[in-house]
Parts: C-alpha cells; structure tokens; sequence
C-alpha cells in the first residue's frame, strides 16, 4: 500500500529554491541598497552646502584655496566597471576660506581636499542641512604625513562642556625615569593651542646635541614615548597618548576643571 506523505513531501523543493534566491539576492542587496539611499537623496534642499576649509595645522583659515569635492553615489561592487558614478567638481574658496559647492556636486560620498591637504569625508549632517550654516573643515597638511613628522601627533583641547580652547598656553611634561629621560632626552614642551584649539608636537625626545655632547648612539625609537602629561592653566592635568593622535583622527581631549 503506498503511503501518502502530504505537503511534507515538497519540503526539499522549497527549500533549494529558497537557497538559490538568497545566492542570487544577496550580492544584489548592497548595490540595490546604496541605489535606492541615493534615489532618497533626490528630494534633499537644493541650496549649496557652505563650508569654511581650514588648516588643522597652523589653525588658519585655507583663503583663497583650489578645491576638489569628489563624490559618488555609495555603489559598491564585487566585479568590475561598477556603476558609482564618480565625480569630481573644482571651486575655490573666498578670502576667508570659505567654499560654496552646489548640490550638483554632492552625491552620497563626499570627498573634500586641495592640492596641498588629504581628503576629509563631508558629514552626513552638513550635506542635510538646507539652512544657510557655515560649516567648518577641518584637513591635513600633506607634509604632516612626511616621514620625518611620523612622531608628531596632534590633539584638540575643549573644556567640559566643548568649548575649543584657542590660544591659550599648553605645558607638555614627559616623564623623567623612562631611558629618554635618563640620558638627556627633552623633558618637557611649552606651546600654545593655535586658532582652532590644536596642539602638535612630538613624542620623539632626541635634543639637539650641544658643542662638546656626546648623545647615546641608540634607534631613534629609543629617544621615543608613548605618553606624556598636558597642563593647562585653571584644568586638570590630563594625560596624552600617541596612539591616540594619528594623522587620520581628530583627537579630543575634554580637559576638567
């Protein structure tokens, strides 16, 4: 007698047509995924997105600047000739750094640099915005990413509630019982925070030999440390980390009272 197994029986069918969907499906979703985020973009405000470029370096304004805004519409693909739509449009800043690029220019990743700075992504929050806020940007210097400044790092100092700390005195110590400090190595830094609230410096500690000096003949990783301690008058002493500060990362120190 032949025994009748029902709906059960078709149980393996759907379920090699459910694994070949998800094959066929899943490699399309990313690309269909960053289309559709990009067809969303269409009914975004049409008026220019204004930023103000500065260098993160000196802290000054970039007046005056060529500009590239380089964007593309978040396609991403596994196989070639992938359809991102590059773009790239030229401006140039006014004397006071500022930049205005047209939403023709903007697509869902936005690139800005100059010819003497490293990219910096636009934020999502400043190519939303529709009123008539000035940004500011804040990019590299390329010669920052010289070999000879691969122990510098630099740090944004605000105080509790964010305010940036502009101009205002910064006492670096390190410390004095590491091997820098016990042969001769420098001990501590007095700078000051530059327009934008920035500090740079280095963590290498070889000095200057003076006529007569003989210095250890040691790696220049030797003179190098890792940590060292930020005074600010009327704040807690905080501490500083070079891994902390690397060319690519906006380092903020939120020093206490």
């Amino acid at each position: 007698m032949a025994i009748h197994k029902g709906p059960e029986s078709n149980k393996p069918i759907r379920s090699m047509w459910m694994l070949i969907w998800a094959a066929v499906a899943l490699p399309l979703s990313g690309t269909i995924f960053s289309a559709q985020t990009q067809r969303a973009g269409s009914n975004a405000p049409q008026s220019p997105v204004r930023v103000q470029l500065f260098d993160v370096y000196s802290g000054l304004a970039l007046a005056n600047a060529d500009v590239e805004v380089t964007s593309d519409n978040g396609i991403r693909c596994s196989v070639p000739n992938c359809p991102t739509n590059s773009h790239t449009w030229s401006g140039r800043s006014d004397n006071s750094g500022v930049l205005m690029i047209p939403r023709s220019a903007i697509q869902f990743n936005n690139d800005v640099k100059t010819k003497d700075h490293r990219g910096v992504v636009l934020a999502a929050d400043v190519i939303k915005d529709s009123s008539s806020t000035t940004h500011p940007i804040e990019i590299y210097p390329e010669w920052l990413f010289d070999e000879q400044h691969d122990w510098t790092r630099g740090y944004k100092l605000v105080d509790p509630r964010g305010k940036v700390l502009a101009n205002i005195p910064a006492h670096i110590e390190f410390p004095a019982s590491d091997w820098p400090g016990q042969h001769g190595g420098i001990n501590s830094l007095d700078l000051k925070t530059n327009p934008i609230g920035y500090v740079f410096f280095s963590f290498l500690r070889k000095p200057e030999a003076k006529p007569g000096q003989a210095l250890p003949d040691a790696p220049l990783a030797d003179w190098m440390t890792p940590v060292a301690s930020l005074v600010v008058p009327g704040y807690r002493k905080a501490t500083v980390n070079f891994l902390d500060g690397s060319d690519d990362e906006r380092s903020v120190i939120r020093l206490q009272q």
